[in-house]
């Protein structure tokens, strides 16, 4: 019989938080209650947006796609640029709603959406939530925006669930990643791991000035990406605006291009605020065109909104010399509106 006035390990992510009786881990949500860890934040909803899945940050699975995203709140980072803070660290008051898992599901049904995705705060302090939901969610696909810090067991159970996944990757430097309260070693084997994986992946580098905006390490992580994943794999390169305890101001859009450049020796596909149509990385062909707005609002505002997506060409392959595009489940629609639920 567990000791219920004893404190209990958290083995969900590397902190592996010793949590005495009645607190909670150090991502706010996680709870030793008698003895046993429970997530308070389970079917609690923050955020409910129907959208396009490029706006989650994900180009190459099912373009042109509509997901339901969810929100709910809880980290297991501390950064100090965040963009989404008040869902991530600062939930109380803010306006939220019990959703079961099976009402989301309805949600997204009733709404013809196509798949599921959980963003905004960081879906691995949800971890049964999303399991609950994905396990449900049928025909729909699935999707996660993580900044992958979760560990080998419940990350192996989650890729089974998980279709598609965007892991952000902050700085390629371990002092970067203890500073922004991570390990970098631990998303590098997420990483790893998912692309090992039926699950499709994608890679974010939010850039923050004066903190990851040298080149040498953009390529360092191209250089890894390649060698341990595949050049194929897009990386998403975006712009971190003033927020927090980072006044800026935010790189200028000539140190974007400059990264892109030097990850583009190394890799495929990289997407900026200016590059965000898809071309043939071996004879130019383009293959799906891009329009985004800048994105305003609570969510995310780091990352643009789309609003509309073109797919020129619908093969997975370019149809002029062949080259294989690394695009999953191509899709078949060329516009995009977002709206928002009521939470």
């Amino acid at each position: 019989m567990k000791d219920e006035s004893h404190s209990t390990t958290c083995n969900l992510c590397p902190h592996a938080c010793i949590i005495p009786s009645g607190q909670f881990g150090r991502c706010g949500v996680r709870e030793n209650f008698r003895g046993n860890i429970r997530s308070t934040n389970h079917a609690m909803v923050t955020a409910l947006l129907c959208d396009a899945i490029e706006n989650r940050i994900i180009f190459h699975y099912r373009p042109g796609s509509k997901v339901l995203s969810v929100g709910s709140f809880g980290c297991n980072m501390n950064c100090f640029y965040c963009q989404n803070y008040t869902q991530a660290h600062s939930w109380n008051g803010i306006p939220m709603k019990n959703l079961s898992p099976e009402e989301i599901i309805n949600h997204a049904i009733v709404a013809k959406m196509d798949g599921i995705a959980f963003s905004v705060n960081e879906p691995v302090v949800c971890y049964e939530f999303v399991m609950d939901t994905f396990s449900g969610a049928g025909s729909m696909f699935t999707a996660l925006n993580t900044n992958g810090m979760i560990m080998p067991e419940p990350l192996s159970k989650l890729l089974k669930k998980t279709d598609a996944m965007n892991v952000d990757i902050k700085s390629f430097k371990k002092n970067g990643y203890q500073r922004l309260g991570g390990n970098l070693e631990t998303v590098k084997e997420t990483i790893i791991s998912t692309w090992e994986s039926q699950t499709h992946l994608e890679i974010t580098f939010p850039v923050v000035r004066g903190f990851n905006d040298k080149r040498d390490e953009i390529g360092d992580l191209s250089r890894w990406m390649a060698k341990k994943l595949s050049p194929s794999v897009p990386l998403h390169i975006f712009t971190v605006k003033p927020a927090l305890k980072f006044s800026g101001p935010a790189v200028s859009s000539e140190i974007i291009e400059a990264l892109r450049k030097e990850a583009k020796k190394y890799l495929d596909f990289v997407y900026t605020e200016k590059n965000q149509d898809t071309h043939c990385p071996e004879c130019g062909t383009m293959i799906i065109s891009r329009k985004s707005t800048p994105k305003s609002g609570d969510f995310s505002q780091h990352c643009p909104f789309f609003n509309s997506v073109d797919i020129i060409h619908h093969d997975p392959s370019c149809p002029e010399c062949g080259k294989d595009l690394n695009i999953a489940n191509q899709w078949f629609t060329n516009s995009n509106r977002q709206f928002r639920l009521t939470i």
